[in-house]
């Protein structure tokens, strides 16, 4: 039987390679990856370009001319595979450009970036019963509290909640809080093994033990479960005037207070969901339900876009630039200022890592020339290009 190709991530590939930690096998998988598009990069002289931004705007009409996309390529509705080409392939390009040539840019970028915004990190705040406030970061390890007979423990950051033998002991609730520029990217562990992540500006409130004859949790923002199969007690969610229940799946729920509607997402599994006027839906794998004001809708789901945030990825697909820049303000922790009200409607197409500075998206939406933005501290505003 022959053996299995390894399967890699590009991203990381990209970034072993540029701190020097990548394996000869890892090398030629990323150098036949990086060629497959790219093989003008290899013969540009040294001299051709003086900085990121031109050789950025040179290899996004390299792609665009490659995939015979043409003048399309720089309309509204940038098609997925250019989008993908142009920001994981760009990105990973300038920067190669710039280390193979050990060219610095010119300081006219040195000085733009200080109208930049970095990104998001990986922290959360555990607050106990009590009160106390514990601040989960990467490096947090060994037992954090009990509560009850239950004890916290956390390994790099993942926390993990192991009931003991407990007796009538009064219910005891803990909350889990992303601030905006925050996200829990290790998994909360909670009494019954469901696993738990949270996007940036959301929360989980949830008992340090299931005794009863359910287990139910209320959510804020985006929260991912990979919930414990227990067929005597159903996991239920409370979200935004919404209702999930199941037995054991995975799902991911949608519910920021700034968004019109509240979205639900099956990967695996099942679950029944009851809207605050008691209409209910059952979801079954690949489905999503959108709560708008009167009544639940089923579509089928984009899981890729979807699931972008927990990948570290920004993905959209026909998105309203309404809906990017507010994931914009969450992650990054800034204020959107709209010039013109009706740019809020115009949809994009494009893909970016979460961990660049803001800057790397908004040029990436910028390359269709129906909208520009201006950085100013921690405030974004967004104007027409012309």
């Amino acid at each position: 039987m022959a053996k299995q190709k390894p399967l890699y991530d590009i991203r990381e590939l990209a970034a072993k390679w540029k701190d020097g930690t990548i394996t000869p096998e890892e090398k030629t998988y990323y150098e036949n990856w990086y060629k497959q598009f790219n093989d003008e990069v290899t013969e540009l002289n040294d001299d051709q370009f003086s900085s990121s931004e031109e050789l950025e705007q040179h290899l996004y009409r390299s792609i665009a001319h490659r995939l015979n996309i043409g003048k399309a390529a720089q309309t509204r509705r940038l098609w997925p595979r250019i989008a993908a080409a142009a920001s994981i392939l760009i990105a990973i390009s300038v920067g190669s450009y710039f280390l193979l040539h050990h060219k610095q840019p010119v300081q006219q970028v040195a000085q733009n970036q200080t109208h930049d915004v970095a990104p998001g990190r990986n922290q959360a705040t555990l607050t106990l019963a009590n009160g106390q406030k514990i601040v989960i970061s990467p490096k947090l390890n060994g037992q954090l509290a009990t509560q009850g007979s239950t004890a916290i423990q956390a390994n790099s950051g993942a926390i993990r909640y192991v009931a003991g033998v407990g007796g009538a002991e009064a219910v005891q609730y803990n909350t889990v809080t992303t601030a905006r520029g925050e996200q829990l990217s290790q998994p909360l562990m909670l009494a019954d093994g469901t696993r738990v992540w949270l996007d940036a500006a959301s929360s989980i409130t949830y008992p340090t033990a299931f005794n009863g004859s359910d287990r139910e949790v209320t959510i804020t923002g985006e929260v991912y479960f990979e919930a414990a199969h227990n067929a005597a007690k159903p996991f239920r969610v409370h979200a935004g005037g919404q209702t999930i229940e199941v037995l054991g799946t995975h799902f991911d729920v949608n519910s920021y207070a700034d968004e019109p509607t509240l979205k639900t997402t099956l990967l695996e599994g099942r679950v029944k969901v009851t809207a605050a006027n008691n209409q209910t839906a059952i979801l079954l794998p690949g489905e999503q339900s959108i709560i708008g004001r009167q009544s639940i809708k089923i579509f089928k789901a984009d899981i890729d876009i979807t699931m972008a945030w927990k990948d570290g990825m920004f993905r959209f697909d026909g998105t309203p630039l309404s809906d990017i820049m507010n994931q914009v303000a969450r992650w990054y922790n800034v204020d959107i200022i709209y010039q013109d009200e009706a740019l809020k409607n115009v949809t994009f197409f494009a893909m970016s890592t979460r961990f660049a500075n803001a800057s790397q998206l908004l040029h990436n939406l910028e390359q269709t020339h129906e909208v520009k933005f201006k950085i100013n501290g921690k405030q974004i505003t967004v104007m027409n290009p012309n």
